[in-house]
């Protein structure tokens, strides 16, 4: 009778494994139809709603912010391309003058680059 008990809660908990996998997949999937949605640019739901969907799925209000917080700074998370290797300095010394403010151009920094690609 405990062996069958046993098996029944083994069973219940690779379920449950299941759906928490699907759900995450969901929340992946709902993430990148709001990129697509807002062009890229998905802005910050008003605190009032944020309010309401706190009450209304059981959440805390700061969570949600949080998370809409960080949903926000998606560039923040782009891996960076880092260079290998430094040649050299090449001089320019160029500076432009735009809305009011003073833009200066010293140099650039040679360098050969690691190309980084998800897909490789």
């Amino acid at each position: 009778m405990k062996l069958r008990f046993l098996l029944h809660l083994c069973k219940k908990e690779v379920q449950n494994e299941k759906d928490a996998v699907c759900t995450n997949e969901q929340i992946c999937a709902l993430i990148k139809q709001r990129k697509e949605i807002s062009n890229n640019n998905p802005g910050f739901p008003p605190f009032e709603s944020i309010s309401k969907w706190a009450e209304n799925y059981e959440l805390y209000e700061d969570f949600l912010k949080a998370v809409f917080g960080t949903l926000l700074s998606e560039e923040h998370f782009k891996p960076m391309v880092e260079p290998i290797d430094f040649r050299k300095h090449i001089a320019v010394l160029k500076s432009i003058e735009k809305d009011e403010l003073f833009y200066t151009l010293t140099s650039i920094r040679h360098t050969v680059m690691l190309v980084w690609s998800p897909l490789i």
